[in-house]
């Protein structure tokens, strides 16, 4: 039996935090196309999962790499995961903290994997939030 390895991804336009709850060990890595192929290739199909929480544009690059190399992930939503955060009682809010507890999260609810995403319709999604910011006055 394959044990699942719940590994968290906190994400931000600059780089990926990686925490791989097997070893213990927290990475950082730049948000681009070309370390987050490298770190993938790392992973493990169908022991590795990855939890991050959905960011908009900034998990993009991960989540097609992930989809492309068969490795499970999941998307949450930011309060949800700060809630969790708030019951384990830890208080102190940074990067490498945060992927550990997206780790624990995965660990803890055994989330679904999403499907793996599909250019034409993230270009949908990108053109309709693109309309809907021209028609909100003040919006730009």
């Amino acid at each position: 039996m394959i044990i699942q390895n719940y590994v968290g991804c906190d994400i931000s336009k600059q780089w990926l935090d990686f925490f791989d709850e097997t070893s213990g060990r927290c990475q950082r890595i730049d948000n681009q196309a070309d370390a987050i192929a490298a770190h993938v290739a790392g992973l493990h199909p169908g022991q590795d999962f990855v939890v991050m929480e959905a960011t908009g544009v900034h998990d993009r690059l991960l989540r097609h790499a992930l989809a492309k190399a068969g490795v499970a992930f999941s998307r949450h939503n930011p309060t949800h995961t700060h809630n969790y955060a708030k019951s384990t009682a830890r208080r102190a809010k940074t990067d490498p903290l945060d992927a550990r507890m997206l780790s624990g999260y995965g660990r803890r609810y055994h989330p679904e994997a999403e499907p793996a995403p599909r250019e034409e319709d993230e270009h949908l999604q990108s053109l309709a939030a693109t309309a809907i910011s021209w028609s909100i006055p003040g919006q730009t």
